[in-house]
């Protein structure tokens, strides 16, 4: 963030008074950071403390310097005491859009994010993201690998990522965009077909590309997120092999899920994950971008202990503050597992209910 300090300002005073000058105090500078704060800027000014690679803007500072003029700012970060609710609204027939829609008249209440799932260069359903967004829920764009990171990075697909970089620009509302999720499970879906064995290098290469592309076209409204899997099975230090660097990722994401064999607690199953990341970033929000529980039994457990671990009701392992998370994607649907929310069930009611709470009344 740059603020330029007005030197001087000329004050004349009538005919005859002559002119004076009134010195502007540097105090300025430091109302202006704070104004920017209070607006959600939080991001940017933790992105320029962080450092950004030499002749390129950090996302979050471009976008702060593109609000005013653009009107285009990306998502706001919620508050101490507030957190995102959203959902993957994919239980059935019909469109996302429809389907986050039925969902919301179902729990009663609407979400904070609706995540849509497309190919490797599908053009968001911008239709469907306003019809999202009239109800208070941002949409998050989730953007399946689908080509080699090497072609990406080379510019093989600059006139596709270029169109859907204007797209997303030109929804101007606050948007949220996850490219190549679980990067660091090369056996998941075609990942290995994506690193084609470049591994962490060839990712990051194709990330900064991407990333690059939407700020020349000037899609400040778009946060990237960054989304590891958080399974058990995976090392997080080895996370740091896919690390874009903190001046291209807005939000760090975590796929964490309960499934049927895993019989632990949420706080010890994300309590490494977080700490990790709290260490290494600590100015940078966190999403738990895919979450979820199979059997309504597990999913009042695996609710309730999120909503515990994040309001701070309860102490969680080695009493670890999670007040870095800021946004929860639960997977109403059916994916490797069905963790769908039956309506009448009591995992459905325990979700209405977080609904509800004040924590998770954040909107877009």
């Amino acid at each position: 963030m740059s603020v330029h300090r007005i030197d001087e300002v000329w004050d004349q005073r009538g005919r005859g008074r002559g002119q004076r000058f009134v010195r502007v105090h540097r105090r300025l500078t430091a109302i202006c950071i704070a104004v920017a704060v209070a607006a959600g800027s939080s991001i940017a000014i933790a992105g320029a403390i962080a450092g950004r690679p030499s002749g390129v803007k950090a996302a979050s500072t471009s976008a702060t310097k593109a609000s005013a003029p653009n009107k285009l700012a990306p998502p706001p970060v919620p508050g101490a005491n507030h957190a995102y609710l959203g959902v993957d609204a994919n239980f059935g027939k019909g469109s996302t859009g429809d389907q986050v829609q039925a969902f919301e008249h179902m729990m009663g209440g609407a979400v904070g994010i609706a995540s849509f799932y497309v190919a490797f260069l599908q053009m968001p359903p911008l239709a469907q993201m306003h019809a999202v967004y009239k109800t208070g829920a941002i949409p998050m764009l989730n953007m399946k690998c689908g080509a080699s990171d090497a072609s990406v990075a080379a510019g093989q697909w600059d006139r596709q990522l270029r169109k859907l970089a204007v797209d997303l620009r030109s929804f101007k509302s606050p948007v949220f965009f996850r490219w190549f999720w679980e990067m660091n499970l090369p056996k998941a879906n075609s990942h290995a077909a994506c690193l084609a064995g470049h591994g962490g290098g060839g990712y990051i290469a194709a990330y900064h590309h991407i990333w690059n592309i939407f700020h020349s076209v000037g899609a400040k409204n778009v946060s990237f997120v960054w989304a590891p899997s958080d399974a058990g099975h995976v090392p997080h230090s080895a996370d740091l092999t896919f690390w874009p660097g903190a001046s291209y990722v807005d939000w760090i994401g975590a796929d964490l899920y309960d499934r049927q064999q895993v019989h632990k607690t949420f706080g010890h199953e994300f309590d490494a994950f977080y700490r990790f990341w709290h260490a290494a970033e600590p100015s940078k929000p966190i999403i738990l971008s895919e979450t979820g529980a199979v059997g309504t039994a597990a999913q009042v457990t695996w609710l309730q202990q999120i909503t515990a671990c994040l309001t701070r009701k309860v102490h969680m392992t080695r009493e670890t503050p999670y007040t870095q998370v800021k946004a929860i994607i639960y997977v109403d649907a059916v994916d490797k597992f069905s963790y769908v929310l039956k309506p009448g069930t009591a995992g459905h009611k325990t979700y209405a209910s977080m609904l509800h709470l004040a924590f998770f009344h954040a909107r877009g």
